[in-house]
Order: C-alpha cells, then sequence, then structure tokens
C-alpha cells in the first residue's frame, strides 16, 4: 500500500513446487510470511523470490533483523543476491540471477499461455481500495510514465480493451502477485 509514501507488504502469494499456494493478506503480512517460511516444517528448503534483489527481499531482511535475527547474506552493492536463515537452514535466492527478465516477458520467452502478468495499478493499492469492485482505475494508477516507450504503447492499447471492464481490486492483485 502506498498512500504514504512507504511500501507495505499487503498481499504475498506463495507457491509449493507443485502448484500448492499459500495466500497471505491483510496487516501484518510479512511477519506472517516470515513466519510461514521460516517454521520448521521448511527446515532445508531453498525458496526462490523474483526480484528478491531489488524488491522483495528488502522487506524480509528488514523484518528479519527487527526480530533479531541476523540471517547470511550475500549483497552486491544495495541489492541482496542471497539470504539464509542459518537456525533454519532456509535459503532464499533471486530467480533474476538465473532468469534475467521481467515475469512479464516469461509467457512469449518460454512460450506459456498460462502465465500473464499483465499490468496492475500499483498506485490504486491503498487501505481504502482493498475491497474495490467497480470501474477499471484511472490510468494514472499504473504509472505509465516510468514505462519505457514500447511498454507504454502496449500498456495504452491493453487499457484501452478493458476499460469498460469491471475491476475487482482483490482478484487482479491475486493475479498478479501469483
Amino acid at each position: 500500500m502506498q498512500e504514504t509514501g512507504e511500501h507495505i507488504v499487503n498481499f504475498a502469494v506463495l507457491q509449493y513446487y507443485d502448484g500448492q499456494e499459500v495466500v497471505i493478506e491483510g496487516v501484518d503480512v510479512i511477519k506472517k510470511f516470515c513466519d510461514f517460511l521460516f517454521s520448521n516444517c521448511h527446515e532445508g528448503f531453498t525458496a526462490i523470490a523474483h526480484n528478491l534483489k531489488g524488491y522483495d527481499g528488502q522487506f524480509i531482511l528488514a523484518h528479519q533483523l527487527s526480530q533479531g535475527i541476523k540471517p547470511h547474506v550475500i549483497i552486491n552493492g544495495s541489492m541482496l543476491i542471497s539470504m539464509e536463515i542459518v537456525s533454519h537452514k532456509i535459503r532464499l535466492i533471486d530467480s533474476l540471477n538465473f532468469l534475467p527478465m521481467p515475469v512479464s516477458k516469461f509467457p512469449k520467452t518460454f512460450g506459456l499461455e498460462e502465465l500473464t502478468k499483465g499490468y496492475f495499478p500499483h498506485l490504486f493499492n491503498t487501505a481504502e481500495n482493498q475491497a474495490y469492485l467497480g470501474a477499471l482505475p484511472d490510468i494514472d494508477n499504473y504509472a505509465p510514465n516510468f514505462m519505457n516507450p514500447q511498454d507504454c504503447e502496449k500498456f495504452l492499447k491493453w487499457y484501452e480493451l478493458r476499460k469498460e471492464n469491471p475491476f475487482d481490486f482483490r482478484k487482479e492483485l491475486y493475479e498478479y502477485c501469483k
């Protein structure tokens, strides 16, 4: 959520290799996420996050440090390459180290039809909009001015085709995060 300018994790989807999902949402998502991931039942696991080094890992690392847990980390500049919670033998690695592309490029790269990252109105992700059902959020909520020209052109076409469609915030957030 972003109304204060501070990014607060409000939704997470974890997926096991067999496809089973765990959805965590609401308040204290990062605490619930870490409590779940770093539980004894995951001892010896390696968790893979896409963009661990540039975004997701910062929240996990900050939470662990706030709990007095000092993970073993490998850092390159300000980027978190990997993190290990030694006490639980749990390791987190970044898929970007192996697949250096945004998730939105996966379908085309790997010929996947069932995976679509799509667009999400990050600036619309505020406390008051968590249960929103209504018209597609205003175009500015998608921050097209931060997209490169080619991606912005694709986005504008996508938006034009969908602007009359109903928008279910919770459903779209889940689809974006899974």
